[in-house]
């Protein structure tokens, strides 16, 4: 069944509602979309103390920025794809996330959590 509703179409499907909205060109021109993110990324243990993010890259980017924990640590040219972030504590776990910039559009983020290694053991030469 098809329903008008305030400049809205509704179609009762059952269960499921289907809202078209007669929206402006004017409107449509309003929002700005976003670029692309990159095309993979990941970030990977290095030692106790640096964990090194990698991604492949998107399409328009003029500059990358990286967060960890939420809280930006860098922001790179577009030619960048990898990033190494140390002086962190050792087994401690951080998420890491990466933005496309390319003027004022920015991506949706890509994700990956990592922790850095536990220190290693001294090993004492006597006991060998």
């Amino acid at each position: 069944m098809l329903e008008k509703s305030r400049g809205h179409s509704v179609l009762w499907l059952g269960m499921v509602v289907v809202i078209a909205c007669a929206c402006s060109a004017g409107a449509q021109n309003a929002v700005t979309p976003n670029v692309a993110p990159p095309r993979s990324f990941e970030a990977i243990a290095a030692s106790t103390t640096e964990i090194r993010c990698y991604w492949l890259p998107a399409h328009g980017a003029t500059r990358y920025r990286l967060e960890r924990d939420g809280r930006p640590v860098a922001t790179v040219p577009a030619g960048a794809k990898e990033y190494d972030d140390t002086g962190l504590a050792p087994e401690s776990t951080h998420r890491y996330s990466i933005v496309t910039l390319d003027g004022d559009k920015t991506s949706n983020p890509r994700e990956y959590t990592e922790r850095t290694f536990a220190p290693f053991p001294n090993v004492d030469a006597s006991h060998q």
